[in-house]
């Protein structure tokens, strides 16, 4: 996949933040550098980048999604309230699925819904 000024530069604004952005984020700031850029072209170049491995694409239902610079396995905390997402590691062991699953598992997530301790002192 060839990198266009467009794509390096979608691709700068995901990894310079160190969050979990939407499209309409990674929108907000590219516009800043480049006026003329559409919505289109941000979706299409996070969908492009997180296809190749360069983001990892975080599916929340009913949210937008959210892309990722952390491309090593890792899981997600997302707090119900504030919608704040964290990382955190996973151990380099399989996929814990019993061994009667007879399946070939290719990759998954590990999603903690939770609430942050942010909001939990919020009452």
């Amino acid at each position: 996949m060839g990198m266009t000024a467009q794509r390096r530069a979608i691709l700068d604004i995901v990894l310079s933040s160190g969050e979990h952005m939407t499209a309409e984020d990674v929108y907000h700031l590219a516009r800043e550098r480049m006026p003329s850029i559409a919505m289109g072209t941000v979706y299409r170049n996070l969908n492009l980048l997180a296809e190749s491995g360069h983001l990892w694409r975080f599916t929340v239902p009913g949210e937008p999604d959210h892309y990722d610079c952390n491309t090593h396995h890792h899981g997600h905390m997302l707090c119900v309230r504030c919608k704040r997402i964290c990382d955190f590691p996973l151990p380099d062991t399989p996929c814990p699925l019993p061994s009667s699953f007879s399946a070939q598992v290719l990759d998954y997530e590990f999603v903690v819904r939770c609430i942050c301790k942010d909001c939990a002192e919020q009452g």
